[in-house]
């Protein structure tokens, strides 16, 4: 995630905790191995308004965007 500057957040602001982060990570790993629920987190990035999928629905998660280390 540092790479591609992304930063995993709960909707309070705060960081991911370990059990928050094997959760996020199993949540994304179930619905990348069934094609129905890829489907439907496909379509819940693209019709929310910040573009959460299944697990971050689900966990009350989001992805955001900040800028790179120089």
């Amino acid at each position: 995630m540092r790479l591609t500057a992304i930063e995993f957040r709960t909707l309070s602001g705060a960081r991911f905790d370990l059990t928050l982060a094997f959760l996020h990570t199993l949540g994304f790993t179930v619905s990348c191995a069934f094609f129905p629920l890829q489907v439907v987190s496909i379509v819940l990035m693209l019709t929310t308004a910040r573009g959460q999928g299944l697990s971050d629905h689900l966990l009350g998660t989001v992805a955001l965007n900040r800028r790179a280390a120089a």
